[in-house]
């Protein structure tokens, strides 16, 4: 009797997550994390293989002592990032080979637990969104990969969130402003409100919005035109979304030396923040490009290096 093709492991070796694989296909490649799976011609027996997982996933057998655990999940936190009224954030990783990196959010303030659960329930569905652009739009916001309360260390029975970590986002809205008091280049601010606005029109499409477009929220991609969303703790489906524009345009505002601004951009920011007038992010983002276009003539790599 022939031998029928399975997969060497139910959940991907690298993330822990779910596989989908053809009955026909010798591989799969992991949807969340990208990983390459190889099927196998042999049964492997349900018993041998929690056994072996058992020893792979052991942080002990990779030298790893210190470590948080979240289900079978286990973490080794390496630097503190920040810290808010309610959690701490802490940068970490897979304590295991292959590991991954991660953002790992820990509650520290027991007021603040609807909050953390909130934002995970708002990131988990948006990570499911069949919206247009989602395939995209969902690499600009946190995505989750557990929630719960930790085990083992000084954190034990702390409720925790573990994102995954985001390459070359390390400044946010406040740190930029101090390493640029006179205001960053204004040319800048068209590519950064763009950005912002393109993610809040995702959000909005599927029915959510953020309710906290604040500086501490909005993180500047390092030597790109990229900026990263975070803070989902007051996203709600029953928010007004013109709060979210005008907060974006606040931040924006935030960047600048609105005196050495050219007077149509501060304009147009002027009056979303005003918070007037019903408006749409991406027609706002269109009508920047549109403005930016008159004022610059020629699109320019504009990026905001960091000292």
């Amino acid at each position: 009797m022939p031998n029928k093709k399975t997969i060497q492991a139910i959940m991907c070796p690298q993330c822990n997550a779910p596989l989908e694989v053809h009955r026909f296909g010798l591989t799969t490649v992991c949807k969340y994390c990208g990983a390459n799976i190889i099927l196998s011609e042999a049964v492997i027996l349900a018993k041998e293989f929690r056994k072996a997982y058992k020893v792979w996933n052991k942080p002990e057998n990779y030298g790893i002592l210190s470590y948080i655990s979240l289900g079978e999940s286990h973490w080794a936190l390496n630097h503190k990032i920040a810290e808010g009224e309610n959690n701490t954030v802490y940068s970490g990783l897979r304590a295991r080979f292959p590991t991954e990196l991660a953002i790992i959010k820990i509650l520290h303030n027991p007021k603040g637990a609807t909050q953390l659960k909130n934002e995970w329930d708002a990131l988990s569905e948006l990570k499911k969104s069949n919206a247009p652009g989602a395939e995209f739009f969902t690499r600009s916001i946190p995505q989750p990969i557990a929630h719960g309360k930790l085990t083992g260390s000084n954190f034990n029975g702390q409720l925790a969130s573990i994102f995954r970590w985001r390459a070359g986002f390390h400044y946010n809205f406040e740190q930029v402003r101090h390493a640029y008091p006179n205001g960053i280049e204004p040319r800048a601010s068209i590519w950064v409100w763009r950005r912002i606005l393109e993610t809040l029109s995702f959000l909005h499409a599927n029915g959510w919005v953020h309710g906290a477009v604040t500086p501490a929220h909005l993180l500047v991609q390092e030597n790109d035109h990229g900026i990263f969303l975070i803070g989902y703790g007051h996203a709600t489906r029953n928010g007004n979304p013109q709060n979210d524009l005008s907060q974006s345009a606040k931040a924006v505002m935030h960047l600048l030396n609105l005196n050495q601004t050219p007077q149509p951009i501060v304009d147009v920011l002027e009056r979303v923040a005003s918070n007037r007038r019903v408006e749409d992010a991406w027609e706002i983002r269109d009508e920047i490009g549109s403005l930016a276009d008159r004022i610059y003539t020629k699109p320019k790599f504009c990026p905001i290096p960091m000292p």
